[in-house]
């Protein structure tokens, strides 16, 4: 999840050369959309989420607190961010 065009690129390089399959969201809230329809996490198709911190629409600290009240708590979401956090 990233807002940044060149970010998608370049992420989306280094998780494809290594092999994984990527589908990228433009912000929290299109994260949120896509994965709404799940009910549990073991239907969840994805296996992790990168998630940038600072997004227009919706951050993603709303959308991985949002994910998380919807019940999708096993789900790993991996903060992108470039400001170091406590």
């Amino acid at each position: 999840v990233e807002d940044g065009l060149d970010n998608q690129r370049l992420i989306s390089h280094i998780l494809k050369k290594a092999g994984a399959q990527v589908e990228i969201a433009g912000n929290g809230q299109i994260a949120v959309d896509r994965l709404e329809g799940f009910g549990s996490d073991d239907e969840v198709p994805f296996d992790v989420v990168l998630m940038d911190m600072q997004m227009p629409e919706m951050d993603g600290v709303t959308a991985t607190r949002t994910l998380r009240a919807r019940g999708l708590v096993k789900l790993p979401i991996i903060a992108l961010t470039a400001h170091a956090m406590s």
